[in-house]
């Protein structure tokens, strides 16, 4: 006879799965009890988990996953801080006087 599926089994299943990255009930009690996987890998991801170069630029990834929630603009950030950075490095450099008598008035 088949177990009827438990609703806080099946919800703490989902949590699992979202927070420990596809990780279910049944694989986390196999890692930790030193067992063997209950799930297999998908083939088809395996060029995509060896290989460094398709894993940073994949040949397809879906527009849903560029919107700006999910990238913050990163690219953009790292460069505007990189001139902040740059920027207040100049006006140190001008204005900082490495002296000791002068090293907390500048």
């Amino acid at each position: 006879m088949a177990e009827k599926s438990n609703p806080l089994r099946s919800w703490l299943n989902h949590w699992s799965k979202s927070l420990l990255a596809g990780i279910g009930l049944d694989e986390l009690r196999a890692v930790l009890r030193g067992d063997e996987p209950t799930e297999k890998p998908n083939p088809r991801y395996r060029a995509h988990v060896l290989s460094m170069l398709l894993h940073v630029r994949p040949r397809y990834y879906a527009a849903a996953s560029t919107w700006f929630t999910h990238t913050f603009r990163l690219g953009f950030l790292t460069v505007f801080f990189l001139a902040v950075e740059a920027l207040t490095g100049i006006l140190l450099m001008l204005y900082y006087v490495p002296t000791p008598e002068g090293a907390y008035a500048s």
